[in-house]
């Protein structure tokens, strides 16, 4: 135990007789007297002017060992004498004293060094202080042997020892209230010192172990919050983070870490929602509509609910579908130009199913069925001019060249059309020279024309088209033949007789 330094002063007890050893019956001799006075005088002298100036030098803990060593040695360092004869009780009764003062040091230096393992001095200094220097006020008496002063000192002193021992439970559990006090403020430096202090006054105190943890970790927690705050003030976003999530991940119900975390995410999203739409919103001016549209869903993912990324998305939709219809447009134009009309009736039905009511779409999809009729109908009398042999198809053939004449810009199909056509019609105006024979006993008749009687040989004129020539004789079966005038191509002379009799 420490103690402080403090003057001893002692004197070595007189010797004492001991057990077996012979007294002397008669007084002493006047020299021998003055032979024990003279040591005695300078055994005062050392213990007042030597012994003190010794013992200031070296710390309290050595000053109470010396106390007890030397008890310990005067009691045996009693060397006979000639003098061991003579009673001599007061040296007895001072030895007994000089016993009970040690044995009251003792029990001093007991408590001192149980409260000293509980950090006494922290937490009363004060009064360990005063009991102190009461025990230095008790080893000066020791050393004067003032052995039952000395004795009463540390009994007092002990007593003051005790009182601090009994009150150590009551400064360990404010130490740990205290604590837990400071973890709830957060003051992470005052709760580590309160649990510290409990751990001193209790090694084996588990909340004080566990208290002492906390703070360690809340000390953790508000250094990180600290350094997060920093990075975050200097838009180091990503090392915020960090910070931040190794304090919530420290303390998952720290309320601040959690509320930082939180705070510097949205921060972050908000800086990834910033360039996803910044790149595109550049995009969709460079006409990526692609591009365009996979950042403003990235930045969607990143702020859900944001009204601005949504009109883009729906501006970037409009454009596309502005671009689409473009793209039909232009492939019906080109349609057109080559006179593919059914196809170019589709692109436009395709644009009216985009957009329903766009102008020009409704009036191409017209024109171009309306031309897609005119070109098949064409078509139909250039593969099949036979049927301008009826005066009904020849009108309608002509009919149809005058509506495809007054068509514009026709283009090439449709004026190799026109004119094929009206090369038929002319021709199909114009009869074609049709020589028929018989022998003058069949009565002829050419559908469409008329009967012409008997003969052996006669011309008809002929529009191009198809006939029926009949040929009847009596007691002779009938004979029919078809009659093909082909339009600029003169037939073969046709034969008609009735040969075969009933």
């Amino acid at each position: 135990m420490i103690m402080p330094a403090a003057s001893h002063s002692w004197r070595k007890s007189p010797p004492q007789s001991h057990p077996g050893e012979s007294r002397s019956s008669g007084r002493l001799p006047v020299f021998l007297i003055s032979i024990a006075l003279l040591s005695l005088l300078v055994g005062v002298f050392g213990v007042f002017y030597w012994l003190p100036n010794r013992i200031a030098s070296s710390s309290s803990a050595n000053s109470a060992h010396e106390v007890l060593e030397a008890t310990d040695a005067s009691a045996t360092k009693r060397a006979p004498s000639a003098e061991s004869d003579i009673e001599d009780l007061d040296a007895e009764q001072l030895a007994r004293a000089k016993e009970a003062a040690a044995d009251a040091l003792r029990d001093f230096m007991r408590r001192q060094k149980a409260l000293d393992e509980k950090a006494v001095s922290e937490w009363a200094d004060e009064p360990y202080s005063e009991a102190l220097e009461n025990a230095s006020a008790g080893d000066a008496l020791f050393q004067n042997q003032q052995f039952e002063q000395a004795a009463q000192v540390y009994q007092l002193a002990t007593a003051t020892l005790d009182s601090l021992v009994d009150r150590s439970d009551e400064v360990l559990e404010k130490s740990l209230t205290a604590g837990e006090q400071a973890l709830e403020e957060p003051d992470p430096a005052k709760a580590k010192m309160e649990f510290a202090l409990a751990l001193k006054i209790d090694p084996h105190s588990e909340a004080a172990r566990t208290g002492l943890a906390q703070a360690e970790i809340v000390q953790k927690v508000q250094n990180l919050l600290g350094s997060g705050l920093e990075h975050e003030e200097r838009n180091d976003l990503a090392f915020a983070h960090v910070d931040y999530s190794e304090a919530v991940n420290l303390a998952p119900d720290d309320s601040g870490a959690r509320a930082a975390l939180t705070r510097v995410e949205g921060k972050i999203a908000e800086q990834k929602f910033n360039r996803a739409m910044s790149d595109g919103l550049n995009a969709l001016h460079r006409n990526e509509l692609k591009t365009a549209r996979s950042a403003v869903k990235l930045a969607l993912a990143f702020k859900p609910d944001s009204a601005e990324a949504q009109n883009v998305l729906a501006q970037i939709a409009e454009t596309a579908r502005l671009q689409q219809i473009a793209n039909y447009q232009k492939h019906a134009k080109d349609l057109e130009s080559d006179e593919r009309w059914k196809e170019a009736a589709e692109q436009y039905m395709a644009i009216l199913a985009i957009a329903p009511n766009v102008v020009f779409a409704k009036e191409g999809k017209e024109r171009s069925h309306n031309r897609a009729a005119l070109s098949h109908k064409l078509d139909i009398y250039l593969s099949e001019p036979g049927r301008l042999a009826s005066k009904q198809s020849h009108n309608d053939a002509s009919t149809l060249l005058k509506a495809a004449n007054q068509i514009d810009n026709k283009g090439p199909k449709l004026t190799s059309q026109v004119l094929a056509l009206e090369t038929l019609v002319k021709a199909a105006g114009t009869p074609v020279p049709v020589q028929l024979r018989s022998d003058n006993l069949t009565e002829v008749t050419v559908y469409k024309v008329g009967a012409l009687g008997k003969f052996e040989n006669v011309e008809l004129e002929l529009r191009p088209g198809k006939y029926t020539v009949v040929g009847t004789r009596t007691g002779y079966r009938d004979v029919r033949k078809d009659l093909v005038v082909a339009i600029d191509k003169r037939p073969e002379a046709i034969v008609i007789r009735c040969e075969e009799k009933i």
